[in-house]
């Protein structure tokens, strides 16, 4: 196979994954959408039928206020019921693209053995807060996305301003349905939260998880050179471009790929691991592990000067 047939290879499995992430992208799009209806749905229920009104405004009284306090409750049980099945199938859905990314490797090791490493969901659970009994650690980035905490907090100050500025029923249920359900051309508020930085950008983690997977094979299968692969179609940084279908060694793009200029959201404060980030938020391209010897058939000297400047490369 000559470096340009591999590299349209690897260009093309990196797209399954993508196709797979993206499939499993919309349909955790669609059940949240669903979730928010019946969050507001409920709200409609079981809140406002408990607030009191006079000529139609909703009264700013102590009794009024005081109904927040059973909003706790009620948002316990949305979880419960509607969003921990949310939840639980979107974990699932990250493991099996993670299982995807043994495609890769079937070239170095026995076929068990890359069944098992892919498998394995050791790494994975520890990176996003889960116990190997598959409970979720408290602090951990998936019960920051469990909780919703944010969502719950904004219903909360939403509610708090419309009853301390007398609106009407039909504004409050407005004023509700535009923060559950969304306006035109805007989300609601937990396809919001769930897809921005406050939740650690959670769509984004189908993305990292195949990544963290990735990082296992490296690891086991001892690779210290890798590709930088993905769709020249799609759209993509100047970041990524320039690195796309390129040898690099993993102690080269650690050192050297947190300072690229072209790299995004440096000032952000949020912690990058190139090997794991790559391009950063809701990048599509993939790293994929090769051996010395085959960086060496691609790139030749790219490899000397790798040498040159870092000495015997070795997998960490």
């Amino acid at each position: 196979m000559t470096p340009d047939q591999l590299l349209t290879k690897l260009s093309r499995e990196a797209e399954e994954i993508t196709a797979a992430i993206d499939r499993r992208q919309r349909a955790l799009n669609g059940n949240i959408t669903k979730a928010e209806k019946e969050l507001f749905a409920l709200l409609i229920q079981d809140f406002i039928s408990e607030l009191t009104f006079t000529k139609g405004v909703v009264d700013n009284s102590i009794p009024n206020l005081l109904t927040l306090l059973r909003l706790d409750r009620l948002f316990e049980a949305f979880l419960k019921d509607v969003m921990n099945p949310v939840t639980e199938g979107f974990v699932l859905d990250m493991f099996k693209i993670a299982q995807m990314t043994g495609i890769y490797y079937k070239a170095y090791a026995a076929e068990s053995i890359i069944e098992g490493i892919s498998a394995s969901g050791t790494l994975l659970k520890a990176a996003l807060g889960i116990t190997p009994e598959g409970k979720v650690i408290k602090g951990s980035i998936m019960a920051d996305i469990a909780g919703n905490d944010a969502v719950r907090r904004d219903l909360k100050q939403v509610i708090l301003q419309s009853i301390q500025s007398n609106q009407t029923l039909k504004q409050l249920n407005q004023t509700l349905k535009d923060f559950s359900i969304g306006k035109k051309d805007e989300d609601g508020a937990i396809n919001k939260f769930w897809k921005g930085r406050t939740s650690g950008y959670a769509y984004d983690l189908f993305n990292k998880v195949a990544e963290i997977k990735n990082e296992e094979f490296r690891i086991a299968l001892k690779l210290p050179y890798f590709i930088y692969v993905g769709s020249p179609l799609r759209d993509s940084r100047i970041f990524c471009l320039k690195k796309k279908g390129k040898v690099f060694a993993v102690a080269e793009a650690l050192n050297e790929w947190p300072t690229d200029p072209d790299l995004i959201g440096k000032k952000s404060g949020i912690p990058y691991n190139p090997l794991i980030d790559r391009g950063r938020w809701n990048c599509t391209d993939r790293i994929r592990y090769i051996s010395e010897e085959l960086a060496v058939q691609l790139d030749p000297k790219k490899v000397d000067q790798i040498k040159q400047s870092y000495g015997v490369i070795n997998v960490d």
